[in-house]
């Protein structure tokens, strides 16, 4: 199986948090281990640096992280983007996201916009007969 980009993406995500994570750890052990009261100046001095260090690591590592994720929508965005396609005509009320698939099954989002794409077209002439059952139910007459 080859590995999509999304995959290579998803795991340096994670690396990259397992090694954020880490550093933390070692700053606070560093930290940990200058609170002894019988270890010398120069001894405290090299910990401080290992901790500068482990906190620059943090940084530049947050900083790549920030970059390589994708940037989360707010519920204002998400709520205006669908105001302006509602004014259009569009039927938004129902709407899937690839975190309806991915909460339950093992894949990535390329995969389960994937998933959303074939159950949403197979669907659509089902829409279709429910849209003229309604409309008939309705008393809406066709243009045809």
């Amino acid at each position: 199986m080859s590995t999509t980009k999304q995959q290579v993406l998803d795991k340096a995500i994670n690396d990259i948090q397992v090694d954020i994570m880490n550093a933390w750890k070692s700053v606070m052990k560093y930290e940990q281990q200058l609170s002894d009261m019988n270890m010398d100046e120069e001894d405290k001095k090299i910990l401080r640096l290992l901790i500068e260090n482990e906190k620059s690591k943090v940084e530049t590592l947050t900083a790549i992280l920030d970059k390589l994720e994708p940037p989360k929508s707010d519920a204002n965005e998400i709520l205006a983007a669908k105001n302006v396609l509602r004014k259009a005509g569009y039927h938004v009320d129902s709407l899937w996201h690839v975190e309806d698939v991915t909460e339950i099954y093992v894949c990535d989002s390329n995969q389960a916009y994937e998933v959303l794409t074939q159950v949403l077209d197979r669907n659509v002439d089902t829409v279709f007969d429910a849209i003229q059952d309604e409309t008939r139910v309705n008393e809406i007459p066709s243009k045809s």
